[in-house]
């Protein structure tokens, strides 16, 4: 308690006492106006609690083991510029993405695995997935807050070059002359679940147009595998699996989808649960439909048949399938239902599902824009 100060306002203290915090107790008005706040002092009642420190960054989370991503510090450059107005938008966009590829880019396989086994490769595959996590959340980070900000005609071009680039990295190194397919399984599986990543993140901003442009747009083939017939591909080419990383997730089970399983366990994110990446695997699968491409939702053997999608529970509203429509290209209930139900009556018989489920009744279709 300080009870006098000096001409200048300075407390008389000791000089051990001069770096210490203090009440004014200096006249009959300040102690009335500070009594309170020696009460609470004395019985541990402080008025302000200090907060709980907060949930630390991603990058802070990662086992330590993983090198730092260059695109952390692009990321939080481009987040900046975007708040506050800054001018080279589309400058900061492309040094983060371009640090992000290449970064993904050094993780892939370019030697042959010194596994000697399919278990062992499993394994691998399964670690070497792991490492590229930190890039995933970086691509759902960026979309998260482009997508949030009013997105530009400019940013959905950098999500359809985004994915492009994808391709590429699921695919062969130009320089590697002997393989084997099951060595790159990590990027495409890496590949498979960021591309339901991009899709969760669009919806969950209703960029229902740029989800509509992912569906449609044609994608050029990797180099290593590029076909002078057939250079371009579709959204079913993100799709992916590994067939050997069973036994690496449990020696004990066996999965209708180890790739599906693994994806699960991947879903950390609270901001995109495993549902909404269940519910962009749902989408996926009605655009594979009615698009006549393959594409199999192995992310549904988790969902039960009550599960709620919020874009097709909002579909049954005219509003909501507004929405439906704008990603689908189709805007009249009545014939996207009877296309969903000719596709689902047509699928070949190599393409049968491993697990029940009831894919009409999960996208609502019956009742489709019913409620006006």
């Amino acid at each position: 308690l300080v009870c006098e100060f000096d001409s200048e306002g300075n407390a008389y203290l000791p000089a051990f006492f001069q770096s210490r915090i203090y009440i004014d107790f200096s006249s009959p008005e300040a102690a009335n106006q500070n009594w309170e706040q020696l009460v609470r002092l004395l019985h541990g009642k402080p008025q302000y609690e200090k907060p709980e420190l907060g949930s630390p960054p991603l990058y802070v989370s990662q086992p330590s083991a993983l090198p730092t991503s260059p695109a952390v510090s692009k990321l939080a450059v481009l987040r900046n510029a975007l708040l506050n107005g800054r001018p080279g938008l589309a400058m900061y966009r492309s040094h983060f993405l371009k640090a992000a590829i290449s970064h993904a880019n050094t993780l892939r396989v370019r030697t042959a695995p010194t596994q000697q086994n399919a278990d062992e490769l499993g394994k691998q595959i399964v670690d070497d997935f792991a490492k590229l996590k930190v890039i995933r959340n970086h691509f759902v980070d960026w979309i998260l807050l482009e997508a949030a900000a009013a997105p530009s005609s400019e940013f959905e071009d950098s999500v359809l070059s985004v994915l492009e680039q994808l391709l590429e990295l699921k695919a062969r190194p130009e320089e590697v002359t002997q393989w084997n397919e099951a060595w790159f399984g990590a990027h495409q599986l890496f590949v498979y679940e960021t591309f339901l990543y991009v899709v969760a993140a669009l919806l969950k901003y209703s960029a229902f147009h740029t989800l509509h442009e992912i569906y449609t747009s044609h994608y050029l083939s990797p180099k290593s595998g590029r076909h002078h017939e057939a250079p371009f591909e579709t959204f079913e080419s993100f799709y992916g699996y590994s067939d050997v990383i069973g036994p690496a997730l449990s020696a004990e089970h066996r999965y209708y989808s180890a790739s599906a399983e693994l994806v699960r366990r991947h879903a950390d994110r609270s901001d995109l649960p495993f549902e909404s990446i269940m519910e962009a695997d749902l989408l996926t699968f009605l655009i594979a439909l009615l698009s006549q491409k393959r594409w199999y939702p192995g992310t549904l053997l988790y969902s039960r048949y009550a599960r709620d999608f919020p874009l097709f529970i909002r579909a049954i509203q005219h509003k909501g399938f507004k929405n439906l429509a704008t990603i689908t290209g189709v805007d009249n209930a009545e014939v996207l239902r009877e296309r969903i139900k000719s596709a689902l009556a047509g699928l070949s018989s190599n393409f049968r599902f491993q697990f029940d489920r009831d894919f009409w009744e999960a996208m609502r279709a019956s009742h489709f824009d019913t409620l006006k």
